[in-house]
């Protein structure tokens, strides 16, 4: 049947209407900045699916094939390889495309070349940068040769390599009290200050800023930095300099809270109680924002829940660029600890309870 140009306009204004009618977010124009409120995702079904493609590490550790002690990172180089940072070993193990090891450098220590504490590993413009909690980023070539440190320039902080010149520095709450009650610095790799920014969420008690302010911060493609708190429904993003562009909320069945738990019997300060509504964050080549939010309380108590009853305590929500909430996704029936987007792979890393890492692949649907 041909359609005529009037019924092809009479269509798309049905649909545009449509879509206007079920509009799920609003946005406040702020001081600078925008404010985000989703109500719901703005497409129904999730237009891309979740496909298993391997596993790297053996569970048997009698069956042979890779061994894996604490796998807390990955990282994909240009010839598809797939480098993996150990972090019990202190080691970088570097596999083939199709999942075989063909490299493995790096050792515990405090020598050239050697980590004590290292967690999420980057491969920058082709070189692979470490941050360690022994206030150091290491600094390795693909293939192993170590070409020194960039020493922390703050303490007791959580470092994120921004890009090969500059270092995003999470100074935790207590840094932040402390200071200038901003969480986030922007640093060059030489130690230079660029900027401040993200303010903490005040509270009298120490321990409970600490724990209401814990988060998650990710570069996206243009250089800007993305920030979702675990225990608040806020979501933030920065440009480069540190400048706040947006702020955003979204629909969760989880209450934000934070409450007193009891006094530590040892050492008699008090425990916190706090809400978990985001579990992580990562930013796909798109720069849509992934993030998994909590869809209930898992029992802190209970060790023996299995993957599927770990997956039903988690979704996949994705926002575009500005916040928006565009669709969710089911979460797949995984254990981990922190999980990456590189490209259109997604890993599973757990180091805790087979100490595997587990890559997928995001596909569009037809």
């Amino acid at each position: 049947m041909r359609t005529t140009p009037l019924l092809s306009v009479l269509t798309g204004l049905t649909l545009f209407l449509a879509c206007q009618s079920q509009k799920t977010y609003t946005i406040e124009e702020m001081d600078g900045h925008s404010l985000v409120h989703n109500t719901g995702p703005l497409f129904k079904t999730s237009p891309v699916s979740l496909e298993f493609i391997r596993q790297y590490g053996s569970e048997d550790p009698g069956a042979g094939g890779l061994l894996l002690g604490e796998p807390m990172g990955v990282m994909v180089d240009n010839a598809e390889r797939v480098s993996i940072l150990d972090r019990g070993s202190c080691e970088i193990i570097t596999c083939s495309p199709d999942g075989e090891e063909i490299l493995r450098f790096g050792k515990k220590g405090q020598g050239p070349g050697e980590m004590m504490y290292p967690y999420r590993p980057a491969l920058i413009d082709g070189t692979i940068y470490v941050p360690d909690f022994a206030g150091m980023v290491h600094r390795f070539t693909p293939d192993g040769a170590y070409l020194g440190r960039i020493a922390s320039p703050s303490p007791l902080s959580m470092l994120t390599m921004r890009d090969s010149a500059t270092i995003i520095v999470n100074v935790l709450a207590r840094g932040a009290m402390e200071g200038d009650g901003t969480l986030l610095h922007l640093y060059t790799k030489d130690g230079g200050l660029i900027s401040s920014f993200c303010p903490l969420a005040p509270h009298a008690d120490p321990g409970a800023a600490t724990s209401f302010n814990q988060l998650h911060v990710v570069p996206d493609q243009q250089g800007n930095i993305i920030v979702a708190f675990i225990a608040q429904n806020r979501v933030e993003k920065y440009n480069a300099e540190g400048r706040l562009l947006w702020k955003m909320d979204r629909r969760t069945p989880i209450e934000e809270f934070i409450r007193e738990a009891g006094a530590d019997p040892d050492y008699g300060f008090m425990n916190w109680d706090v809400s978990r509504i985001t579990r992580s964050l990562q930013v796909d080549d798109k720069n849509r924002i992934w993030i998994i939010s909590f869809t209930g309380q898992p029992d802190p108590a209970k060790k023996d829940y299995t993957e599927e009853e770990i997956a039903a305590f988690f979704v996949f929500d994705v926002f575009d660029e500005n916040g928006i909430h565009l669709f969710s996704l089911e979460f797949p029936p995984e254990s981990f600890d922190t999980f990456q987007i590189i490209g259109d792979r997604m890993f599973f890393n757990d180091p805790r309870a087979r100490g595997v890492v587990r890559e997928y692949t995001i596909k569009n649907k037809e």
